[in-house]
């Protein structure tokens, strides 16, 4: 009964995983014009080597642009100080302050 309880408590955070979060960080550059993140925007971040519902939960506090004026690196505050992150490993929270504070409005780009 409990290695059936564990097994189906893994398949949930695996689906969890693979689905939801993927979906925070959807990579549409080609198709849709992305608001760039902005300061005070709360992120998770991903981490490789911890499973993701101990990913630590962040605000970002200052982001830097690339040469094609969208954010490439975000730095946060952590418990542990200020850290550089670069945007794949940032998740964007489904929050309405984040919508709030969006630099741009979602375009969509024509071929």
């Amino acid at each position: 009964m409990w290695q059936k309880a564990q097994q189906v408590s893994q398949q949930f955070w695996n689906t969890w995983r693979n689905q939801y979060l993927s979906n925070l960080q959807n990579r549409t550059r080609w198709m849709v014009k992305r608001k760039n993140v902005a300061p005070g925007m709360m992120v998770l971040l991903k981490e490789d080597n911890i499973p993701p519902l101990k990913w630590p939960l962040e605000r970002i506090d200052e982001v830097f642009f690339g040469r094609d004026g969208n954010v490439r690196v975000v730095n946060v505050c952590t418990k542990d100080g200020m850290f550089n992150h670069g945007i794949s490993k940032v998740c964007l929270l489904p929050i309405r302050e984040n919508e709030a504070e969006g630099s741009d409005e979602i375009v969509e780009i024509s071929e």
